[in-house]
Order: C-alpha cells, then structure tokens, then sequence
C-alpha cells in the first residue's frame, strides 16, 4: 500500500509538476540562447525570471489581483493592460495566463507572432 501511495505522489509530481519544471527550463534556455542579449521578455510567469539572462517586463502587482479574481473567484474583472508599454520583444504565455486572457488583446492585433511552443509555454516574437 505505502509503495502504491509513493509511486502515485512520484506519478503525479511528475505528471503536474515536473512537466512545468522541465517547461520553465526549456523555455528559459531558447529566450538565453535564440534572443538578442538586450531582448526584453514580457510574463507574467515569475518562475521564468530568475532564470533569465535577459531583461524582463512584468506586469503591475493590482492586475495581478485583478487576474486572479478573474480565473479563481470567476468575476468579470476588466483588465486595462497594455503589454506594448514594456516594449517587449518576446512575450511568454503560460496555461494561466491563458485561462485569463490577459494577452488576448494585444495577441489579436497581429503585434506577436508565436515562435516556440515548450509544455506550458508559448513564446511570440514582437512583429516589428
């Protein structure tokens, strides 16, 4: 039973969360070696930033709360975010930020074109 338990918790981990893991440094090693060393990368993601070898743009604290009212608490939050006031080259979209739609607006005007896909991850390039 405890064998079957631990195997389950090992499956699991791996399952949800090692997958992210292996995502995060996948995604973190093509913006470290495909991009220009003055890049700037857009996320909302900050498990991605500690691991960049570039500069980062992230968005303010009280969209962050307003995002999570949105996915979590199922509120019709507006959310005035424009991405662009970064100026971002490349911006890294996760499953929730997805979920959220925060970068729905500014992806439907054509201002970044998808370019590497890693688990959880989208990565766009600025159309410039």
């Amino acid at each position: 039973m405890v064998l079957t338990f631990s195997g389950t918790l090992r499956a699991l981990h791996q399952f949800y969360i090692g997958s992210v893991e292996a995502s995060v440094l996948q995604v973190a090693d093509f913006l470290n070696t495909h991009t220009a060393r003055t890049a700037v990368i857009e996320s909302y993601d900050p498990e991605l930033f500690f691991l960049l070898d570039r500069r980062y743009h992230y968005l303010p604290d009280q969209i962050r709360v307003e995002l999570l009212r949105r996915v979590y608490l199922h509120q019709d939050v507006p959310i005035t975010y424009d991405p662009l006031v970064g100026d971002p080259d490349y911006l890294v979209i996760s499953r929730f930020v997805r979920l959220s739609e925060l970068y729905d607006p500014v992806l439907a005007t054509g201002a970044f074109r998808l370019v590497r896909v890693h688990g959880h991850y989208d990565v766009y390039e600025r159309v410039r």
